[in-house]
């Protein structure tokens, strides 16, 4: 029986909501998808004691039909030492995996306990499945990035070069704690869905308005990679918040191919009316409800995050939102595209680990709805398939383009096409440089070009945030 790779979303939930539950996020659309039930021993030690792992069948709606159950052993540290409340504390778990037609074998899974008094995500990480399919094989394989295999599983794991890989690696939240300035905080906002954000919230200076603003970031990775907890966003949007004087709300939204859009989509703009919820006092956060300025909120977004900006703006411009205010938007490189290549992409010389033309034609493939070309409106909002421009109500835009990037002409033809349509719409080009260079540590601190247009694009976003 051959392992793979299975990613784990590890969820703390208070204890009167049934304690520890460590949900599993397989990341294929086969039948096997593991559900951890964590359950307290209430005999005073602090041992967490009942573990059951229970299988799982998916369908369109994510969680349902339950099928055999698979007997774990295993014991926990003692963690009666541990004064409540207190910072997650991590231990690891070594435990044994009986069932699905293979030997058991023992792995290995991080785990974090905590006492908080809401649902939140805790970390993200990987373990090794042993009751996988056997005889995979890859059908799709994309630089590096991402394998699907024909049972129809998925692996992200990243098999580029070692020297990059710490840029995906996830980054833990600090929970509370300032590291450079910065505090960061994972919390589930919708329970029904499993929908979560990372916060980024700067530490108050004695300048600081009293309230603000917010960025709601969506990232990129051609709607089939790259989690809201990559290191490299992490880098980046810490940045970002500590210049722009801003907190930044990042969505971990759904990917294809096993989620195709407009599943991303749809999970932004949930996360666009949780903001709204939090304005009008229907919800609660207690980061974002004493510190955010809903008056002024941004959108922000990478690559096909910068796509999602567009999208959502449009189909925020048809609703109420006071007293939240949707004050501008951000695309950062954005994904757009037609069937014709347009000059900057036929540049070989413009590709980088972070965008090739394979790349592109591999990811649309994946994430479209079936049968769809890169003329969908998702892809090309200026094309004869989308809502015509000048009848979309859209905030204030900024649209930042590499010199050197294989978007750089879609990009463009975007730009001239919202001007036509009047809309407010400015533009920022870095000289030099390649598709999401400011998410390239290696580059930043090798390389004085990839630093100094980096420290250009973070002072015109936040000029932009300023003055709107």
């Amino acid at each position: 029986m051959k392992n793979h790779l299975v990613r784990w979303n590890i969820v703390c939930k208070p204890i009167a909501q049934g304690g520890l539950v460590v949900r599993s996020i397989d990341e294929v659309n086969f039948a096997l998808l593991g559900k951890w039930l964590w359950k307290v021993a209430n005999s005073g030690t602090g041992m967490w004691r009942t573990i059951l792992l229970k299988k799982y069948k998916i369908d369109k709606n994510g969680w349902h039909v339950p099928g055999q159950d698979y007997k774990v052993s295993g014991i926990w540290k003692s963690i009666s030492s541990v004064k409540r409340p207190t910072r997650n504390v991590a231990y690891s778990l070594p435990f044994t995996i009986k069932g699905g037609g293979g030997k058991a074998k023992p792995s290995y899974c991080g785990l974090f306990t905590s006492h908080s008094q809401t649902p939140h995500v805790i970390r993200s990480g990987y373990c090794v499945n042993n009751m996988a399919s056997a005889n995979r094989a890859v059908v799709e394989d994309v630089s590096g990035w991402l394998r699907v295999f024909d049972d129809g599983s998925v692996d992200r794991s990243w098999t580029g070069p070692k020297e990059v890989e710490f840029l995906t690696s996830p980054a833990p939240p600090s929970d509370g704690e300032f590291v450079d300035g910065v505090a960061t905080r994972d919390i589930i906002i919708d329970p029904e869905s499993n929908l979560s954000v990372r916060i980024y919230l700067p530490e108050k200076l004695p300048d600081d308005d009293p309230k603000l603003p917010v960025i709601l970031h969506f990232h990129g990775g051609g709607f089939c990679i790259t989690r809201a907890n990559c290191y490299m966003y992490y880098l980046f949007y810490t940045r970002l918040a500590k210049s722009a004087r801003a907190i930044c709300v990042s969505v971990e939204m759904r990917l294809a191919p096993e989620h195709r859009l407009p599943a991303a989509i749809d999970d932004c703009y949930a996360a666009l009316l949780w903001l709204r919820a939090l304005a009008r006092a229907e919800l609660t956060e207690p980061w974002l409800g004493p510190n955010a300025d809903f008056s002024r909120v941004f959108m922000v977004g990478d690559s096909t995050g910068g796509t999602t900006v567009h999208h959502v703006s449009a189909r925020a411009g048809s609703e109420e939102w006071s007293p939240l205010r949707l004050a501008g938007g951000v695309l950062l490189h954005p994904g757009f595209h037609r069937t014709e290549l347009s000059r900057s992409e036929m540049e070989a010389q413009f590709e980088t680990p972070f965008l090739t033309l394979d790349m592109i034609n591999r990811f649309m493939a994946l994430a479209l709805p079936l049968g769809s070309t890169k003329e969908h409106p998702i892809m090309c909002p200026m094309g004869p398939a989308a809502p015509p421009l000048a009848d979309l109500r859209l905030p204030p835009f900024l649209v930042v383009v590499a010199e050197r990037d294989l978007l750089h002409d879609r990009e463009l033809e975007y730009v001239d096409e919202m001007k036509k349509a009047g809309k407010d719409v400015e533009l920022m080009v870095n000289r030099g440089v390649g598709h999401c260079f400011y998410l390239n540590k290696v580059a930043i601190d090798s390389d004085p070009v990839t630093a100094t247009q980096t420290e250009l694009m973070i002072e015109s976003i936040s000029n932009f945030i300023r003055n709107h």
